[in-house]
């Protein structure tokens, strides 16, 4: 098991253990965490439906003290950190801090997991660290960010945009109602992908602040759908 604390909650070892493999995650986390939490909710909402009761009962009183944990360790009154580790960069601003929650969205399924104001919360404080002070111009959404307004440098993905995130984060805003931020966080990213470096359907994984682009072609950020069907919801 990866709950090495009995809390409910999935634990990162430090080590290349989720897809931000660079960006050292040490504990609970708010990126794997959320999904973890997400997942659970999932387990439970498909035992319901499937009529399951060994499975329900076996995972809601889970899903209950990992959401708990989730908040206890890692809520700040404003975000979830980073990590609950005690390294330098553990209360950075994740722009993918809301992923379990965001795919919650897309599932359909319930999803009044996540407070509504926590999750608002979290959508204003990366959209005004991670995109409006990421950079003169908008650009997409940084990955981390510090609550002092600069760029987290912990790593090559902490000070990376990733262009699926970035997508997924503007879809996120438009099922939270917050539209104009999608737009916004999303135009800048566009314009610069697609009229100035022309890359297209060579779409990267990752750009620089440099413009520095890494692995073209990349899957995911075809998140870009995820947009439209939270338009279509």
């Amino acid at each position: 098991s990866q709950d090495h604390d009995n809390d409910g909650l999935i634990d990162s070892e430090g080590l290349p253990d989720q897809t931000y493999d660079a960006w050292s995650v040490t504990g609970a986390s708010a990126y794997c965490g959320g999904l973890h939490v997400a997942a659970l909710k999932c387990v439970c909402d498909i035992a319901l439906l499937l009529e399951d009761e060994m499975t329900y009962l076996k995972y809601s009183p889970i899903l209950v003290q990992a959401k708990q944990s989730y908040d206890s360790k890692l809520w700040n009154g404003r975000y979830y950190k980073y990590d609950c580790s005690n390294s330098d960069y553990n209360d950075s601003i994740m722009a993918d801090m809301c992923c379990g929650h965001w795919y919650l969205r897309c599932s359909g399924l319930d999803h009044e997991v996540f407070e509504k104001d926590k999750i608002k919360s979290c959508l204003e404080t990366i959209y005004e660290y991670n995109v409006v002070k990421y950079g003169e111009t908008q650009r997409g959404a940084v990955n981390g960010m510090r609550p002092d307004g600069k760029v987290d440098i912990t790593s090559m993905q902490s000070e990376e945009m990733w262009i699926g995130v970035t997508d997924a984060l503007a879809s996120l805003m438009v099922f939270e109602g917050m539209n104009e931020k999608a737009w916004k966080t999303i135009e800048g990213m566009y314009d610069l992908l697609y009229n100035k470096l022309g890359l297209a359907f060579q779409t990267p994984e990752a750009l620089l602040k440099s413009n520095v682009y890494r692995s073209l072609g990349y899957m995911r950020p075809l998140c870009i759908w995820s947009i439209q069907y939270a338009i279509d919801e």
